[in-house]
């Protein structure tokens, strides 16, 4: 008789609880209407003000709002219009100053909505995304829908600090052509700078 014993780890309920906040707009397909998207805050025990910057560009575009105790708002960072995402969108083999921080006055739980067509949800998980180490998993049963030649799996990285120097190797080739796989290769950010890459290839 083989027995099998399955652990699983249930992670604690605060783990996405948190003063603070990286996030950074993915390129998003625009002929598929992935437009607004909103900043969803909820509190706890207290009130919170919510301050969104964007460090890289001097803390430019930025707002503050409040949200009482034991409750959730929303705040619109991108509106339907295509313009809107001018500043904020993050395109591939790019390094860019859109990297937004989202910093509250008390903790909150926080998540970005994509909208529309490309109804997404990205649960901001607070210092639990900082790191030095990281294996990027990706979708390994379905393609991106070839109808649109921008649906690719790509990945954003932010820093937090300035000069902060960050070796990627990629398991394939690199949209672009410049990176092939399994080459590594550097990039150096600044605090609130980001670096996005996605396949070459839009296959599963």
């Amino acid at each position: 008789v083989l027995l099998s014993l399955l652990m699983i780890c249930v992670p604690s309920l605060d783990a996405q609880v948190d003063t603070a906040f990286w996030f950074a707009v993915p390129h998003i397909t625009h002929s598929h209407a992935g437009r607004p998207i909103k900043l969803c805050v909820s509190t706890l025990g207290s009130p919170a003000t919510v301050t969104v910057t964007q460090p890289a560009r001097n803390n430019t575009t930025g707002t503050t709002f409040t949200v009482p105790a034991n409750s959730s708002q929303t705040y619109q960072l991108i509106s339907s219009s295509e313009s809107s995402l001018t500043n904020f969108e993050c395109n591939h083999n790019q390094t860019s100053n859109y990297g937004i921080y989202i910093r509250s006055t008390a903790q909150i739980n926080a998540y970005i909505s994509v909208q529309n067509n490309n109804s997404e949800i990205y649960a901001l998980k607070g210092r639990n995304a900082y790191g030095k180490h990281f294996f990027i998993a990706m979708q390994g049963q379905f393609p991106n829908a070839n109808a649109y030649s921008d649906a690719r799996n790509s990945v954003e990285i932010i820093a937090t600090q300035d000069n902060t120097t960050v070796t990627i190797t990629p398991s394939v080739t690199l949209y672009g052509g410049g990176h092939p796989a399994n080459v590594p290769f550097t990039v150096t950010l600044n605090r609130g700078q980001v670096y996005s890459f996605a396949s070459n290839s839009q296959a599963a």
